[in-house]
């Protein structure tokens, strides 16, 4: 879906930095990003929430990201617009994405990350 932001140029440093050839980055604790490496490509996938966003955090989110006044209606109803997608889901499309460009199998525990981390 083409946002009247990219709600990933917030946290694109933080993704860029990610070195592992499969790997998934939480912003701000409710929006999932997915990263596939392919050197020297970088996949990003995202973003997903399984949580339904509040009207005041989406405006919040928009404020960060610079949006006029007149953009901000428009930015809150695309964010609306988006099913919520499990962490777990997101996880298994990388898996098959990752397998499809780089021809190496991974298993949803390889990537989750632990309680104990």
């Amino acid at each position: 879906m083409n946002f009247t932001a990219d709600l990933a140029e917030l946290c694109i440093q933080d993704i860029l930095q990610e070195t592992r050839e499969i790997s998934y980055y939480i912003y701000d604790n409710f929006l999932y990003y997915g990263i596939v490496s392919s050197p020297p490509y970088r996949f990003v996938a995202g973003p997903v929430s399984e949580l339904h966003l509040s009207e005041k955090d989406l405006k919040e989110t928009a404020f960060r990201l610079n949006l006029k006044q007149h953009e901000i209606p428009l930015f809150v109803s695309e964010m609306k617009a988006l099913s919520g997608i499990h962490l777990d889901t997101l996880i298994q499309s990388l898996i098959l994405y990752n397998f499809a460009v780089n021809q190496t199998m991974y298993n949803i525990s390889d990537i989750r990350i632990k309680h104990n981390e």
